[in-house]
């Protein structure tokens, strides 16, 4: 028979509804006919072989989110499907740094404070605290100094802050992070 999307059964492959950003999400569909039986490639076997739509996609943002699933202006039998996405691996070239200091102009031994916005490749916040490795580059000659005793602090969840003291008129590099075991 013709397939009714009304009938048509919608399910998670595996039951599966937690993703992280970046992955492969799959829907099953058991397409059925009017009266609820399953649409058969054949009849002539003993046991028919029903059909199946089988729809893939990646997740990228993160977030809870409520899946509606339709055909020809019908909602399928189980959407909508519960879906949660949560953020990838932080990526260090999409992270955000924004400095904040007391007054405009810094003196030797001001304290600064830069926030991190930690993101993944995507731009999802990712949360935890990852700390990260700076040195400080002297304008005029490039040569760098590494600064061993940087306080990080976890301000909100995918928000870091870096406390450190203004070396003169040198400038901050921030490189890799380091993730914690």
């Amino acid at each position: 028979g013709n397939v009714y999307p009304s009938v048509c059964v919608a399910s998670w492959k595996g039951v599966k509804y937690e993703f992280e950003a970046g992955s492969k999400a799959t829907i099953m569909v058991l397409l059925k006919d009017a009266f609820g039986n399953g649409i058969s490639k054949t009849r002539q076997l003993k046991y028919p072989i029903y059909l199946i739509l089988v729809i893939q996609f990646i997740v990228t943002k993160a977030g809870n989110f409520s899946l509606r699933i339709e055909g020809g202006n019908q909602t399928l039998n189980g959407s909508p499907l519960p879906l949660k996405v949560n953020p990838g691996v932080i990526d260090v070239t999409k992270c955000v740094a924004k400095l904040k200091i007391e007054h405009h102009v810094c003196h030797l031994s001001s304290k600064m404070e830069i926030f991190i916005h930690q993101l993944d490749q995507y731009g999802n916040l990712v949360s935890g605290l990852y700390p990260f490795d700076a040195e400080v580059v002297e304008r005029d000659t490039n040569l760098t100094i590494p600064i061993a005793d940087l306080h990080f602090q976890e301000v909100e969840a995918g928000n870091s802050v870096i406390f450190l003291w203004q070396l003169g008129t040198r400038k901050l590099h921030i490189n890799n992070i380091r993730r914690q075991a």
